[in-house]
């Protein structure tokens, strides 16, 4: 007796859904990405940051359902490392980058704001995240508070040591001087 066609069709099907249920990912919507468990916040992050690499050398038209992927990654990151004082501030940075690459400007000023109030003493994520915000408003029209946010790094942090600090203050600098002299900033993202 031959098979039908529904049977044979059916097996595979039935095999696909079940590796994917069972590996911790879901074959339609609301995917779920099995991304590997790393033994430290270093090589998590490292993870991470190998998808959102190869993620930006796909043309940008195709890149959306690939950060959901890299963000899914970062995510993991600050959820097995949330005592992490190195990476988990930076992946909640990314993750801001790549909603604001996304266009998602609120969810995007969600991950800058909560990079900024968890880790208050780290003068690189506090001037990141104060820029990032200023870039966001800016390319939201809302220019004022962009130069608000600009003039705070500014004051704030003008004279630091930390090489990475003072870039970021010169980004804020030239980004306030083109809001007040064209009325927009340059796109950093």
């Amino acid at each position: 007796m031959k098979p039908s066609l529904f049977f044979v069709l059916s097996r595979p099907l039935a095999a696909w859904v079940l590796a994917g249920l069972l590996s911790g990912c879901m074959p339609w919507g609301g995917e779920k990405y099995l991304i590997p468990e790393k033994p430290n916040a270093k090589e998590q992050y490292d993870y991470a940051y190998q998808l959102s690499l190869q993620a930006s050398r796909v043309p940008t038209a195709d890149r959306e359902p690939l950060y959901d992927q890299v963000i899914a990654a970062y995510r993991m990151v600050i959820d097995r490392f949330p005592d992490d004082r190195l990476h988990t501030p930076v992946a909640l940075l990314d993750i801001g980058d790549k909603y604001a690459a996304l266009k998602d400007y609120k969810t995007a000023m969600k991950y800058y704001t909560r990079a900024a109030r968890n880790y208050p003493d780290n003068d690189r994520v506090q001037v990141y995240a104060l820029v990032r915000q200023g870039q966001v408003y800016d390319l939201t029209d809302r220019g004022a508070k962009a130069r608000d946010i600009y003039k705070q790094v500014i004051d704030r942090y003008a004279g630091r040591s930390d090489v990475t600090v003072r870039q970021w203050v010169q980004k804020a600098r030239d980004a306030y001087d083109k809001v007040f002299t064209e009325g927009k900033s340059p796109f950093l993202f």
